[in-house]
């Protein structure tokens, strides 16, 4: 596995970027809503207002795969066009609207903030197949070629200084460790956190770390997929413009609101290859033509079938 070379300016920027994890892995927590306090609100309403002082906000942006397929993206970067930035990439199946449709409010740009304010550019992304981004999601296959498709997009940008890190924790690390091996020449620096999952091959079997041991699937995954493998979702037609986008993220996140599921009784289903569709969740229907030989064969032999 060839890995990215260090130097003193992609440690820098590994650094920083670890100064941010800890508000980084809470994007997701910020976004489901539920009581806020007038003091959190406030927060909100002055982060992103300091926010839009000192970055040129680029929201909703639709970054071309090499199939043609095309990724929600947020991208945040000092308004200084005289210099050129290195990028924090965070790439993520989970919601990061900028928008908390629920509470009515922004959403938590504390990560944002403290990216731009040290000289960086920020940009979000959503997973093939998850809320604004097209295509069809399948667990560490499209990532693969996305993920350097999207770094070399991003390199490649005027103000983009041609190097790109990653940071994030769990589905937003374990993508990291493939497209790392991949060689992409912007990947200059990597901080995948809690990424177990997306470790491993045994045989002719991408076993991903925690999905089996010794065999047998672990069942706190049947959970997880049940909530993030819907393939049967709304989506915007390909002409939809940009403002119009940014528009809707203020109506709707696209965010499903799974049925609640007693997991402890679901979980001792029997076959387990069944357990989805005992809860009525939606099953794994098809890849992306371009990407049907690329995926985990985990997704041929688990409970996603």
């Amino acid at each position: 596995m060839r890995m990215p070379k260090l130097t003193p300016a992609t440690l820098l920027l590994a650094a920083v970027a670890g100064g941010l994890a800890v508000t980084l892995v809470t994007v997701a927590q910020a976004q489901r809503g539920g009581p806020m306090t007038k003091e959190v609100r406030a927060k909100r309403d002055s982060t992103e207002a300091e926010l839009e002082e000192i970055a040129i906000i680029d929201r909703k942006v639709m970054v071309p795969m090499s199939d043609g397929k095309r990724m929600a993206t947020d991208i945040y970067r000092p308004k200084d066009a005289s210099k050129k930035y290195p990028v924090i990439f965070v790439r993520t199946p989970y919601n990061f609207n900028f928008w908390d449709v629920r509470n009515g409010v922004w959403g938590d740009m504390a990560s944002e903030l403290a990216a731009v304010k040290r000289g960086y550019a920020y940009v979000e992304m959503n997973e093939r197949g998850h809320f604004f981004s097209e295509g069809l999601y399948d667990i560490l296959g499209a990532p693969l070629s996305d993920g350097s498709d999207a770094m070399t997009w991003l390199a490649k940008q005027p103000w983009s200084s041609g190097k790109v890190g990653t940071i994030g924790c769990s589905s937003t690390a374990e993508w990291q460790l493939g497209v790392a091996a991949q060689g992409n020449p912007a990947f200059a620096a990597m901080i995948p956190q809690g990424f177990g999952a997306g470790v491993g091959r045994v045989g002719p079997y991408y076993e991903q770390g925690n999905w089996y041991r010794g065999g047998a699937f672990q069942m706190l995954f049947a959970a997880w997929i049940y909530g993030e493998q819907n393939q049967v979702r709304p989506m915007f037609p390909p002409n939809t413009t940009q403002a119009d986008l940014i528009k809707a993220s203020k109506l709707f996140d696209l965010a499903p609101q799974m049925p609640p599921v007693d997991w402890s009784e679901a979980l001792a289903h029997l076959p387990v290859a069944d357990i989805i569709k005992a809860v009525d969740g939606f099953h794994r229907r098809r890849h992306d033509q371009a990407h049907a030989q690329r995926s985990g064969l985990v997704s041929r032999r688990s409970v996603a079938r």
